[in-house]
């Protein structure tokens, strides 16, 4: 009886290590498929990180290569004078255009009046820039890319909260512009110092690739690199034989 006994708790004891085992192995499996979902994720978002990464610098060329008309062999723009051609040797003050959608729903921009030879181009070069962002990512409601003025990509707007989202207002006279996209207004008084940034936001996707409603934007800042992030806005044309 004691020999029966024996071997019954033995079959007992080998009973409960089996069961401790299948749960060590069933936490491992969920374990591993969360760690799955995780490393997803990531990718999808890394991957829009780098096509955020790749319409930032389609933008920063454009704005390069409408720097100086004429160089650019643009034969239908000519400079009248060395006032003139002082200001082209400038890009046009993208942050001053108008963009929005008009009645059609197709997003448009205005150049400001100021007379810079390349405004014409860069109206048309920068709102079709925009809609590339709305078609290259998930932007959702909220998100889409701008260019703007800001002495400080590191400041807390830039890094929008689930509370705040930020995001791009295109009107750079809204009352929440600097609020909302962290870029200095035109009526600032830091504004004709601080270098060009190009910022794109967008929504991440969930594992499934749809986008998660209420999450919060993520952004992509990236001042334009060069002697395009030390340029300002010309108060004045230089006097004759002055530097530009």
């Amino acid at each position: 009886m004691r020999q029966l006994s024996h071997h019954r708790a033995q079959h007992g004891i080998i009973m409960i290590e089996v069961l401790v085992a299948l749960i060590v192995l069933a936490l491992g499996i969920l374990g591993l498929a969360g760690l799955q979902v995780y490393s997803l994720k990531n990718s999808q978002s890394a991957y829009a990180r780098s096509i955020a990464s790749d319409l930032a610098n389609d933008l920063a060329e454009r704005v390069r290569a409408n720097r100086t008309p004429e160089l650019a062999g643009n034969p239908q723009i000519k400079v009248a004078s060395e006032a003139s051609m002082a200001q082209a040797a400038l890009p046009p003050d993208y942050p001053a255009f108008n963009c929005g959608d008009n009645a059609s729903g197709v997003l448009s921009c205005t150049a400001p009046s100021d007379g810079h030879p390349g405004n014409t181009l860069a109206s048309k070069e920068l709102a079709s820039w925009m809609r590339l962002v709305r078609a290259s990512l998930p932007v959702g409601d909220e998100g889409g890319g701008l260019i703007c003025r800001d002495d400080d990509i590191t400041n807390g707007v830039d890094v929008p909260d689930a509370a705040d989202h930020g995001g791009p207002i295109y009107d750079s006279s809204d009352s929440e512009y600097e609020a909302k996209t962290g870029c200095l207004a035109p009526t600032n008084a830091k504004y004709a110092q601080a270098p060009l940034v190009i910022k794109i936001w967008w929504q991440d996707l969930d594992q499934s690739g749809k986008r998660v409603a209420g999450a919060p934007l993520q952004l992509f800042s990236t001042p334009l690199g060069d002697n395009l992030a030390a340029l300002v806005v010309p108060t004045a044309a230089p006097a004759s034989g002055g530097a530009p």
